[in-house]
């Protein structure tokens, strides 16, 4: 899949990787910043979202402008993003065997994912893995502990929903009464951001800011719950800020029911993307390490619904509008949420 077109993120991949070795933060200049004109060159114009500055938490801009220091082109992204991947099926292959681990390494939506359509998910997963695993191997091996909620908080950094994952471990050692080592844990798990940003602080004399845009408040992509909710109550279309409050209470009847990391991860991000306004197919990748633990159907189905996403994109080029049929919608989310219930529920019968 490496000559396969890629999808639009790469774009401004490229162009913020390039911007901050020019001497420009992300943060702080837009793509479409008249400062900037003279850098602009014929893939300029497929950045998404040009009006906004940057999305992407620190982390991994830092990460974005090495692969632009090797080689500003959609391959070399693609390259680090496969190598990522190999490394995510190593740590799944060591630990759960590799007749398990296939469901990562074989899995057509993450081949899509970072060889194809050249998203960085693959950088996170990798920073994921090696933090729950690392977290699990601390149970028996003290050393564990403290890696594991280091690569937390590099997954932390570079992407922020990855942020639960650590305050669930922080959270273990304080309901069991152990304040020093949660924090410890605490504080080490922040260490990676607080570099990042020092980093930016250093290199362009502020940060700038980090919070999400403005089209964060109304943007709506495949999403399932938000969906639901604007078919009984019209008025809540388009006004994403009322969604948290739906949110919040799945969010933490998890967080406080979760017995381990791995069903911590898993459920949360379920939850995350069946109430989020905006979903795009190569988001449903962040189910998949923890699948290869859980065995979890749902999470093997929508490996292949997920596809039914991008019948959006013929939608959008044919008609100039971004929608879903509810039955496209039906097909891309139901594989999840019954496999998943299905695989929760033989569970408990277990």
């Amino acid at each position: 899949l490496l000559p396969m077109a890629p999808g639009d993120d790469v774009w401004r991949y490229l162009w913020e990787g390039r911007m901050q070795s020019a001497g420009f933060s992300p943060y702080l200049h837009s793509p479409s910043d008249p400062l900037l004109v003279t850098w602009r060159d014929e893939t300029w114009v497929l950045i998404n979202h040009p009006e906004a500055s940057a999305i992407y938490p620190p982390l991994a801009q830092i990460m974005l402008r090495l692969v632009t220091l090797v080689s500003v082109s959609v391959t070399a992204f693609k390259i680090a993003f496969v190598a990522a991947d190999l490394a995510v099926a190593g740590l799944l292959a060591r630990r759960f065997g590799a007749g398990a681990a296939l469901l990562y390494a074989w899995n057509p939506l993450v081949i899509y994912v970072g060889a194809g359509g050249a998203h960085y998910e693959p950088v996170l997963m990798l920073a994921m893995v090696a933090g729950w695993l690392a977290w699990e191997r601390g149970e028996t091996k003290s050393d564990g502990a403290l890696s594991g909620v280091w690569w937390l908080g590099v997954a932390a950094g570079l992407k922020w929903i990855t942020a639960p994952l650590v305050a669930w471990v922080v959270w273990t050692k304080l309901r069991a009464g152990q304040w020093s080592k949660a924090l410890i844990l605490g504080a080490v798990s922040l260490i990676p951001l607080a570099l990042a940003l020092g980093w930016f602080s250093h290199d362009f004399g502020r940060v700038g800011p980090l919070a999400p845009k403005e089209f964060v408040s109304y943007a709506r992509t495949a999403e399932f719950f938000p969906w639901l909710l604007e078919t009984v109550w019209p008025e809540s279309a388009f006004k994403n800020r009322w969604l948290g409050w739906f949110f919040a209470p799945v969010a933490v009847w998890v967080f406080l029911r979760a017995k381990s990391l791995r069903e911590f991860g898993e459920s949360l991000l379920v939850a995350l993307l069946v109430f989020s306004p905006s979903v795009h197919a190569w988001y449903f990748v962040w189910l998949v390490p923890f699948a290869v633990a859980t065995r979890n159907l749902g999470v093997q189905l929508v490996s292949v619904s997920a596809f039914v996403y991008f019948w959006s994109w013929e939608t959008l080029a044919q008609s100039g509008q971004w929608s879903q049929s509810p039955l496209e919608r039906l097909m891309l989310w139901s594989p999840l949420l019954l496999g998943f219930w299905w695989s929760k529920a033989r569970e408990v019968r277990a």
